[in-house]
Formats: structure tokens, C-alpha cells, sequence
């Protein structure tokens, strides 16, 4: 029961001291009212000395090794103070100095580089103009070249149709003898011989007829010359006239000619021709 009481009393204690701590800690710090008025009164008296001594000092006669001392002080001081304001005159030269020359340095520069960018400009504007120029020129040519194959594509023209007013178109007339075999007569054969080699020249035409009717219809004009001429061999060999002359002229002509309906007239005279020599030796 008493140990309660205690604890009690304790806690209550130390609630006590956490509530009002700030309090009581005040309270154990301050100075007894009589102990500070004490202490005010010996400052009070302590300072009026103080201010009588430094006066006293002050109103001292000074000696002249003092007045020397402080005269050399004063010319000391003044020694450093001009010769502060020189390092300071000498340091604001250099520094105007250097910004000097920095400012003649950067205007150097800026008119330098404005030099270069006008020179820039001045060859730009030329490039653009040499530019222009040539793409001038070179529309003027263009079209002085269109105008001139114009008029030459013209003038041929003109000249053509000139050419095809004045030539004539002169088809075969197809006016030949009758074929004579009588050259292989007077190489030593028989009539009978040179009559079988006859025959045989109006099968071998029999046979080129219609290979030269396709070659004129597709405009192969090669193998027209190449027929015309493999036949031509074959009738010149054996005799003269007829379908030999008919023959060597449709050879000649497709040498060079191209022209359709010349090449159809001299094949028109070869089947004519070849129609007389099977009459002739039927």
C-alpha cells in the first residue's frame, strides 16, 4: 500500500515537472534581485575610470620622439596610399589598353568578316548571273536547233515532193523475145537435152512464184533480191529472151528498188513470160 502511494506520488512528480519544465528551468537560472543590483552598481562605477583614464591619455603632451614616430607614419601611410593610387592608375591604363586593343581587334575582325560576306555576296550574285546565262544560251540554242530541223524536216519535205512531182513512176514494159535455148545447143547437146534443161527451169520458176508473192507481201525485200537472183542464174545459163530477160530485169531492179508496185509489174511480166514458156516448149 505505501509502495502505491510513492508511485503515486512520483508519477504526479514527474507529470508536474513535464508540464511546467520550461518553468522551473527558468526559475533555477535567474539571479537573485539583490546579486544583479550589485553587479549593476559595480559597471556603473567601473566606467566613469575608464572614460577619466582614456582622457587623461589623450590630453598628454606628446614628446617629439612620439611626433617623430608619427610623422614618419603619416609619410609611410602616404607612400602607400600614392603608390596604391600609381598601381591602381597603372591597372586601369592596362585594363583600358587591353580593352582597347580588344575593341580594335573585334572591329578588325567584324570588317574583315563583313568583307568576306559582301566578296561572298559580289561571287554569288555572279554564279546566279553566269547561272542565268547559260540557261539563256543554252533555250536560245535549243530553240535555234528545233527552228532549224523544222526547216530542214521542211525543206526535205518540200524537195521530196518536188522529186515526186517531176519523176514518173516508170513501171516494166515487159516487151521481150521469145526464149531461145539455143546456147546449150551450141555447147554440143541435143535438142531433146537442152529441152529437158527447159523443163526443168519452168518447175524450179513454178516453184519460186509463190515464194515471192509471200516475200512482196510481208516487204522482205532481201529475199525477193535472193529468189529473183537464184532463178535469174538458172535462165541466163540455159538461154536468152522471154524469162531470162524478165527475170534479170526483176534481179537489177531489187538490187536497189523498193518500190511495191514496180515489183509486182516485174513479177506480173514473169509469170506472163512464164506463161509463154510453157506455150513454147509445151
Amino acid at each position: 500500500m505505501a509502495l502505491d502511494i510513492l508511485l503515486l506520488i512520483l508519477f504526479i512528480i514527474i507529470a508536474v515537472f513535464i508540464l511546467f519544465r520550461e518553468e522551473i528551468l527558468t526559475f533555477f537560472k535567474r539571479e537573485p534581485k539583490l546579486k544583479r543590483r550589485n553587479r549593476d552598481n559595480r559597471e556603473t562605477k567601473r566606467t566613469p575610470q575608464k572614460q577619466k583614464s582614456q582622457t587623461e591619455v589623450h590630453t598628454q603632451k606628446p614628446t617629439p620622439k612620439r611626433e617623430s614616430f608619427k610623422r614618419e607614419e603619416r609619410e609611410k601611410e602616404k607612400e602607400r596610399r600614392e603608390a596604391d593610387a600609381r598601381a591602381f592608375a597603372e591597372q586601369k591604363a592596362a585594363r583600358e589598353a587591353s580593352a582597347k586593343k580588344e575593341a580594335e581587334e573585334r572591329a578588325a575582325a567584324e570588317r574583315i568578316s563583313a568583307e568576306k560576306a559582301a566578296k561572298a555576296l559580289e561571287e554569288a550574285k555572279k554564279a546566279e548571273l553566269a547561272r542565268k546565262a547559260k540557261e539563256e544560251k543554252a533555250k536560245k540554242e535549243a530553240i535555234e536547233a528545233e527552228q532549224k530541223a523544222a526547216a530542214e524536216k521542211i525543206a526535205k519535205a518540200l524537195e521530196k515532193a518536188k522529186k515526186a512531182e517531176v519523176t514518173k513512176k516508170e513501171l516494166p514494159k515487159g516487151d521481150y523475145p521469145d526464149f531461145n535455148n539455143g546456147r546449150l545447143l551450141d555447147m554440143g547437146l541435143s535438142q531433146e537435152d537442152a529441152d529437158s534443161f527447159v523443163f526443168e527451169l519452168i518447175e524450179q520458176i513454178d516453184d519460186h512464184l509463190p515464194q515471192l508473192e509471200a516475200a512482196i507481201e510481208a516487204g522482205d525485200y532481201e529475199e525477193i533480191e535472193r529468189l529473183t537472183h537464184s532463178v535469174k542464174g538458172s535462165a541466163t545459163n540455159l538461154g536468152t529472151g522471154g524469162v531470162a530477160d524478165a527475170i534479170n530485169d526483176f534481179n537489177t531492179y531489187c538490187k536497189n528498188g523498193t518500190d511495191k508496185e514496180i515489183i509486182l509489174a516485174h513479177l506480173n511480166n514473169l509469170k506472163v513470160y512464164q506463161g509463154k514458156l510453157k506455150s513454147q516448149f509445151s
